[in-house]
């Protein structure tokens, strides 16, 4: 009788948990979105060409039937893959040894916010004029904005990685909700997102 107290009691326990995993706030919309994974190195193809084949992709999801919008990413939202490093941001002091300055990055296509159902909560998306003839461009997530923008509007601000003559690199031209794109934390990281075509 004991052992099966034990049991039914582990049992729930582990019921409740994949309950909470399967519901909970992510950022972004999960229902009727589906992700294919493409390695681009298995093409063969040259990098001038890889911007062409994800639009040539890109169309070819977009004729399926029932299929409203598609867009790519280098990394998905809970793929627990990113990349990461150190940003200094235009006009601020050289941040102390001890200062954690890094943020998570990831290129996307224009319609990528839209497609995974994360908001825009000031300033705009990535769009398709944000080409190589543009200014270099990025939208940042909210934490982002609240560890390197604290009290202050982030629109036409000026970041880059580090070291510090980068940091005039991007122009902040958006702030993303805060999506959480690493199974392993609770709360989402800073992250910014530049144009694939960029």
């Amino acid at each position: 009788a004991a052992v099966s107290v034990v049991l039914l009691s582990a049992a729930a326990m582990l019921g409740r948990s994949l309950y909470n995993l399967e519901h909970q706030n992510l950022g972004f919309a999960t229902d009727g979105r589906y992700l294919v994974s493409i390695d681009s190195k298995l093409s063969n193809q040259p990098q001038e060409r890889l911007l062409p084949l994800f639009r040539e992709i890109e169309t070819g999801l977009r004729a399926f039937p029932g299929v409203r919008t598609v867009s790519a990413a280098l990394y998905a939202p809970m793929s627990g893959s990113y990349w990461s490093h150190d940003v200094r941001i235009a006009g601020q002091p050289e941040p102390g040894a001890g200062n954690d300055v890094s943020s998570a990055w990831t290129r996307v296509m224009p319609g990528f916010f839209e497609t995974i159902g994360d908001r825009i909560v000031m300033g705009r998306p990535i769009v398709d004029t944000d080409d190589a003839t543009a200014r270099r461009v990025a939208v940042i997530n909210e934490a982002f904005a609240k560890t390197f923008f604290p009290n202050e509007n982030p629109i036409g601000g000026h970041f880059g990685p580090a070291a510090g003559r980068n940091a005039s690199l991007y122009e902040i031209v958006g702030v993303a909700a805060d999506v959480r794109y690493f199974p392993s934390t609770v709360h989402a990281v800073p992250m910014y997102f530049v144009p694939e075509a960029q």
